[in-house]
């Protein structure tokens, strides 16, 4: 069953075509990420989803309802967070937390005091919001997030601006509501390895248009070349002549030849290199990521410009 279908989604702002008729799907339960550069068309994306703005063209259609005729019971289903958006400053956690839990029909205030005692956050109730630690308003934004039980979360950069240490909590956390709460969410992150760590299936927008959408893993088989770095027991001093004599381009630095080849032609680089005496102390094969796949999107993107 599919929590969201997006059919031929189309935004245009004066003469620049922000989306150009994409379509996606989410699974319930199912976590994509929605990838791409500035410019791309995320933002437009969520904000039609949240029906902040209106589209041009195409169909949303969210827990197989119609988004724009059942506007109030298809949003009371969903939710939304991102380290852009912030809470009233003056208030404090506990007064935005009943803001929100009217905003969003919740009665009473069980649900705030369960998901502060969940989030390890009572301490915070009484604090203002403008004094909070990113990462205690981290937290706090994710609460907001829950108040309404969603089916639906869409999260835009959750990440973003927080200490290495603290964005690992966070992900720790929304892990845990996926797989307590079989949430499903829309993840959009600059930060592919966080991609990859959170995402079962990746989207990449380019230009308004969909480009790629796979797997992550299946998704860096776009990128044939692997990085290849030797390192030798000695300074290699006829190397050059030798990447010359074979045709390899390569650099070689502090001792280290650095090579990207294709996979395939790397076992003949390595037995190039033995056959011809080099004494080789070390060896390192990195394999294309979801950051390879962004770059190459992105440098293609701007090429088409």
């Amino acid at each position: 069953m599919n929590v969201l279908e997006v059919n031929n989604l189309q935004k245009t702002y004066n003469i620049f075509e922000a989306l150009k008729g994409i379509s996606f799907v989410i699974g319930k339960g199912e976590i994509l990420g929605f990838l791409g550069p500035n410019g791309a068309g995320k933002t437009t994306t969520i904000q039609i989803l949240l029906q902040i703005i209106t589209p041009d063209g195409g169909d949303v259609h969210i827990f197989g309802l119609d988004a724009f005729k059942n506007r109030e019971d298809v949003l009371q289903r969903m939710n939304f967070t991102s380290a852009y958006v912030h809470l009233f400053g003056s208030l404090t956690v506990w007064e935005n937390l009943k803001v929100f839990a009217m905003l969003y029909g919740v009665q009473g205030t069980k649900r705030i005091t369960k998901l502060l005692k969940e989030f390890e956050a009572e301490d915070l109730k009484d604090k203002k919001a403008v004094t909070l630690s990113s990462g205690q308003l981290t937290r706090v934004m994710v609460i907001k997030a829950l108040l309404n039980e969603p089916e639906l979360l869409l999260l835009d950069e959750p990440t973003s601006s927080l200490d290495p240490d603290i964005a690992e909590k966070m992900r720790e956390i929304l892990k845990e509501i996926h797989r307590t709460r079989n949430i499903s969410m829309l993840y959009t992150s600059h930060n592919m390895a966080e991609i990859e760590e959170m995402c079962s299936r990746v989207i990449f927008l380019s230009h308004g248009e969909i480009v790629a959408n796979d797997t992550p893993k299946k998704l860096t088989r776009l990128i044939p070349n692997h990085k290849l770095r030797v390192l030798f027991d000695d300074d290699p001093k006829e190397l050059p002549a030798f990447l010359k004599k074979h045709s390899i381009k390569g650099k070689i630095s502090d001792r280290t030849l650095h090579v990207t080849a294709e996979n395939e032609e790397i076992p003949n680089i390595l037995g190039a290199l033995f056959k011809a005496g080099y004494k080789i102390h070390d060896i390192t094969i990195e394999e294309p990521d979801l950051e390879d796949v962004f770059l190459k999107i992105a440098r293609e993107g701007s090429t088409e410009k």
